[in-house]
């Protein structure tokens, strides 16, 4: 069991969150979707997700890397609170960048990206939040970027609707939810956070996706 759990808050690390939330957001049939969809943007898509891979996640995980060798950090898992706040300062600042580019191809090509702008901007609130949070308390970020995913589909549900693959979406939005309940379960059974840690990193990662996203807000 503790295996599995290693395995599971290794595989929806938050920073590879923002990748999953946009190969979901390009499953949704709706007409705004269309154009990022189609075999002509093959470019664009390859870009699109090669700037994320990049910027949110092999440029992070190798700062961290580096201060794990320079001895800045004692974990790359992280378990102290106050070794987290330089990462979460460093993930912020390459968010921030990823969301610039990616706006950039959103305006050039009229609104190529849709809704999945909305749900950028939730992630920037969302780390700046857990990082002002982060200083005085530990809250759970695996918690927060599972349940900010779960959030921001069920959004683009509503902000979309209707769309045509209605059931599919459906079945997405029930998988997600049961997905934050299997990797809170783990990181619990890991004993890397308290249940508290655990709802109001829940809490505040649906709610904060959900409004913005429904919303269609962005930065």
């Amino acid at each position: 069991m503790t295996l599995l759990s290693k395995v599971v808050s290794v595989v929806f690390q938050p920073l590879f969150l923002p990748i999953y939330a946009f190969l979901l957001y390009v499953t949704i049939d709706h007409h705004s979707t269309i154009l990022i969809r189609s075999e002509q943007a093959t470019v664009q898509f390859n870009y699109i997700l090669s700037i994320q891979i990049l910027l949110a996640v092999i440029i992070p995980i190798g700062s961290l890397y580096v201060m794990y060798r320079s001895n800045m950090i004692t974990s790359l898992s992280l378990p102290d609170r106050k070794e987290r706040i330089p990462m979460l300062i460093i993930t912020l600042f390459y968010y921030l960048l990823t969301y610039y580019f990616l706006r950039k191809i959103h305006v050039n090509n009229l609104d190529f990206l849709g809704a999945f702008m909305s749900f950028l901007s939730g992630g920037i609130i969302l780390s700046g939040l857990c990082l002002l949070i982060t200083f005085f308390w530990k809250i759970s970020i695996h918690a927060i970027g599972i349940s900010g995913l779960a959030g921001a589909f069920l959004g683009f549900s509503e902000l979309l609707f209707p769309v045509q693959n209605e059931d599919e979406i459906t079945i997405i939005n029930i998988l997600l939810l049961l997905l934050v309940g299997i990797i809170c379960s783990a990181r619990l059974h890991l004993k890397a956070h308290s249940f508290l840690q655990i709802i109001a990193g829940i809490t505040l990662g649906f709610l904060v996706e959900y409004f913005i996203v429904s919303e269609g807000f962005w930065l």
